[in-house]
């Protein structure tokens, strides 16, 4: 078996087979006087077949001046125009259409409703607003309750310390929290 060639000197060798095939074209070309070829070198330069009698006019190129630079601000006046169109569709797609518009007064009208409804019995005054006596007497047992709470947790903090310091050294004190289940708080 013939050594496999790697994939470098194939693609080497394809690329001379590609430019051998494009050289016999340009040739057969030149031949059929399709293109032209002059000799640079030891190299032919082939280029397009340029007849003079196909040359335009000093009238005819200025013709063609004109007729660019109109086009050209034909152009300057159409990118205007398409930057102007473009601003004002980039403003009607941004505000609400009337079908979200009226979504929305929907959604506004049901919410006003439910509030409506909801302050209805302070409105007719079935409703008996809190004294203040009775205010000062509930902030107080909440007051009271926090306390005795907060004492708890201290009492609670303390028991659980010296529970701690007095377990042997290979128990961990997260195990005892867990059989404990003593939540998650903290100690």
């Amino acid at each position: 078996m013939a050594p496999r060639k790697e994939k470098s000197e194939k693609a080497s060798s394809d690329k001379g087979f590609v430019q051998a095939a494009a050289a016999k074209i340009l040739k057969e070309m030149h031949e059929r006087g399709e293109i032209e070829g002059r000799a640079s070198g030891k190299q032919l330069v082939y280029h397009a077949v340029q007849d003079a009698k196909d040359a335009a006019s000093p009238e005819e190129l200025a013709a063609m001046n004109e007729e660019v630079e109109t086009i050209r601000e034909q152009i300057s006046g159409s990118k205007t125009e398409h930057k102007t169109l473009m601003t004002a569709l980039n403003a009607l797609q941004s505000t609400l259409t009337t079908d979200d518009l009226q979504k929305a007064v929907g959604e506004a009208e049901f919410a006003r409703e439910e509030l409506q409804a909801r302050i209805a019995p302070l409105r007719s005054g079935s409703v008996n607003a809190v004294s203040v006596e009775e205010k000062e007497k509930v902030e107080m047992a909440r007051k009271t309750c926090q306390r005795d709470a907060n004492v708890r947790k201290r009492i609670f903090r303390d028991f659980w310390d010296l529970l701690c310091d007095n377990l042997p050294e290979s128990v961990n004190k997260d195990d005892v929290w867990e059989r404990f289940d003593l939540g998650n708080d903290d100690a």
